[in-house]
Formats: structure tokens, sequence, C-alpha cells
């Protein structure tokens, strides 16, 4: 509806979606979370991940992500990431539409985010830390299953060359091939999980193959 800025979470990228439901308990987001008509709120927090990344067709590209249409007078940013994103690419995909002065504070994760804020905007950009990073001790708060040694694949999509090594890697080391997130034609087993269920997968594999950000930093967590 067109009072409403939030809806249910678009998927349609997400491969694992189209075959195992329940991923709707966990990302839905309710029409009911922010009326704009109604609400007010004393602060909003924009962030994290590559909420800005202009090139990620995995992140729907709201206004709202930028400050827009927000009642609030106190909006700031923490976090977030444009990943590799230029500005000319950033001010093509949003027809120079799009620029910062919505939020108060600005901060980034990598240096070319910090960069691009601080050329687009003339401001000061803080560097931080994502927030996988921010609590103690985070392994406590995972969901250990009772499957172990194997082999966790967390990856948009996994094809070609290496396709055929993690399928070499399996039968060298005689271990099952799991998918986490994203559906794997080619695993043994696919696995929906909430946050808490993921970081105990990820305790337990072996082996953990992944091309993304958080894959990495659970990984090494």
């Amino acid at each position: 509806k067109d009072d409403k800025i939030y809806k249910g979470i678009d998927t349609k990228n997400i491969a694992i979606n189209s075959r195992l439901k329940r991923s709707n308990v966990f990302l839905n987001v309710s029409d009911n979370l922010y009326d704009r008509q109604k609400d007010n709120y004393s602060s909003i927090i924009i962030g994290s991940d590559e909420l800005w990344n202009v090139n990620n067709p995995s992140f729907e590209h709201r206004k709202e992500y930028y400050g827009y249409n927000l009642k609030c007078d106190n909006v700031f940013a923490y976090a977030p990431s444009c990943n590799t994103t230029t500005i000319e690419e950033f001010h093509k995909f949003h027809n120079n539409e799009i620029n910062f002065n919505n939020l108060v504070n600005l901060s980034a994760r990598d240096i070319n985010t910090m960069e691009l804020l601080e050329s687009i905007t003339g401001r000061k950009a803080n560097l931080v830390l994502d927030p996988t990073m921010l609590m103690k001790d985070i392994i406590k708060y995972a969901k250990i299953p009772k499957e172990k040694d194997y082999i966790l694949i967390y990856d948009y999509r996994v094809t070609g060359e290496r396709k055929k090594q993690i399928k070499k890697l399996a039968k060298e080391k005689n271990l099952p091939i799991y998918a986490i997130g994203f559906y794997c034609s080619f695993a043994d087993k696919n696995i929906d999980a909430n946050i808490f269920e993921f970081m105990g997968y990820v305790k337990n594999a072996t082996y953990v193959i992944t091309a993304t950000f958080h894959g990495t930093i659970f990984s090494i967590l």
C-alpha cells in the first residue's frame, strides 16, 4: 500500500527461497512496522551490510535507506557498505536524485564507502566495525546442530571450476556437502536457518566455503 513504507522482504534474488519457504518466517518484515503517517521516532539507525551497493541485486534500493520519508530528525547510518561501487555508478543508478543530507552522522564499514561518502557530501565519515564484530563471545548465542564433520557452503551461486573443486574436496575428505542460506543443487543437504542456527552450522563445519563478507567474518569468529 502507498501509505506503508515497509513490506515483506522481496527474496526473489535468493535462490533458496523458491525452494525452502520457511525463510519467510525469519525474513519477513511486517507491513505495520513503520507507518509514516502515525509513527514518530527520536532516532533511526540505518545499516549495515551492502545497503548502498547499487550493483548488488539481493538488496532493494529504497530511498528510506538514505533517510528519506522517515518521520525523524535524528537519522544516522552505522556501518553500511557500497562495496566497490564508484561515485559515477552510484549517481547513475539513482539518477542523481539521492544524497546523504538526511543523515546527521555518516559511517562506513570499509574505506571505499567512507571515501564515497566524503566525496559526495564533503563531510567526515567514520570508519567503524561491522556489527557482527561488536559482540564478545558471540558463539555462545549459536544453536549447535547435531551434525558435524561436513563441508559448509555459504554462497550465492556455485558453478564451474569451484563446483568441481568442492566436489573433489568432499570426495578426498569423505565429507558430505551442506549448503546454508542459498540453494545448492549438488549439496547433500540444503539448510534454511536463522542467524543462531547459522552460527552453529558454521562452528561445527570442518570446512566453510564462502565468497561473502559475512561468511568469512563468521568463520573467523
